[in-house]
């Protein structure tokens, strides 16, 4: 192998070195605040508690190619009527559904937290679970209906 390409090989694996080293202080202080500003799982969830003044909640039936499914949704509220807190309550008894409603259940809250429930819309299919998301988009009115009960004579 010619010598000048040895020389430059290893010019650029000493630069990718000296850059990571250089670099790596950067990313464990970024790691360091983003564990700091996080916290524990408990303190999440106890903050999220504190801003829910009001959880509704609905159990939807679908239809999937394995028969009827059902599913439950569970959100919080605060005192604005913005989600701050989505949850789904697994209920699929054939193992392709409820692969596809935790898919839906683990995109849920990035897609709906911080959107005020009475202004929210149908959402796209989330997680490929499009059945799972039309249950979703189906159960909004009863879940809108629940912040409002007074209202719902009207």
């Amino acid at each position: 192998m010619n010598r000048g390409i040895v020389v430059a090989i290893c010019i650029i694996v000493f630069g990718l070195l000296a850059t990571w080293w250089m670099r790596r202080d950067d990313w464990n202080t970024s790691e360091n605040d983003a564990k700091r500003d996080s916290g524990t799982l408990e303190e999440h969830s106890e903050r999220v508690m504190e801003k829910i003044a009001k959880t509704v909640h609905t159990i939807a039936a679908y239809q999937s190619p394995a028969g009827e499914e059902k599913i439950g949704f569970v959100l919080g509220v605060d005192s604005e009527g913005v989600i701050v807190d989505a949850q789904i309550e697994e209920m699929a008894e054939n193992p392709v559904s409820r692969t596809r409603q935790e898919s839906f259940g683990g995109a849920l809250s990035e897609r709906i937290v911080g959107k005020k429930l009475l202004d929210l819309s149908d959402i796209d299919e989330i997680g490929g679970a499009p059945l799972t998301t039309d249950a979703f988009n189906e159960s909004l009115p009863e879940l809108r209906s629940q912040l409002l009960p007074a209202e719902r004579g009207r």
